[in-house]
């Protein structure tokens, strides 16, 4: 625990020390930008740490933040390797060499692919939604959801009625995400 509580302050520092001369320095960060709201799941802002994760959604007077552990999932844990593949792997490689494709389909499905095929599906955690009082979503302007990529920082900002709203940040922690205003 007091590893890693140093090891994040360290890239804490490291992250906002100032570049020394001559370092490049990127004009705009790297970031994912719209003007609206997410209407469906993929067009979340993805946000998390491996372990934790959460799809974003940005509303401004109703928002949602989707969130997912990796443990929360379809089935049991499983191993996927199938016992002797090596043993096939020349003879596939072999074969799509020679441009036989189908043949090196057929013997990878039996011998070498994992079993099941599939993956279980992750499975959400749980909705958190915001509904957040005093704005009137009719008066919203001026909206933008951002995630920076570089410091895996979701922002939705706007205006409602002419004032600027108090920008919404998820963030992504070293031991977690958490709501950030």
């Amino acid at each position: 625990m007091r590893v890693r509580r140093s090891f994040c302050i360290a890239v804490a520092a490291l992250a906002v020390a100032t570049p020394r001369a001559g370092a490049q320095v990127a004009a705009k960060p790297l970031s994912l930008w719209y003007t609206a709201p997410a209407s469906q799941w993929v067009e979340a802002l993805p946000v998390g740490n491996g372990r934790l994760g959460a799809m974003e959604f940005g509303g401004a007077v109703h928002d949602r933040i989707q969130f997912n552990e990796s443990s929360v999932w379809t089935g049991e844990p499983h191993d996927y390797a199938r016992p002797g593949a090596s043993r096939y792997l020349t003879q596939i490689r072999t074969l799509l060499q020679a441009h036989r494709q189908k043949e090196a389909e057929d013997l990878a499905q039996v011998h070498f692919m994992s079993a099941p095929l599939k993956q279980r599906a992750y499975q959400a955690f749980g909705d958190l939604r915001l509904d957040l009082q005093g704005f009137d979503s009719t008066a919203v302007a001026e909206y933008r959801r951002e995630l920076d990529l570089d410091s895996a920082i979701a922002t939705t900002r706007f205006t409602a009625g002419g004032v600027p709203g108090v920008p919404a940040r998820t963030r992504c922690r070293c031991r977690g995400w958490s709501r950030m205003g």
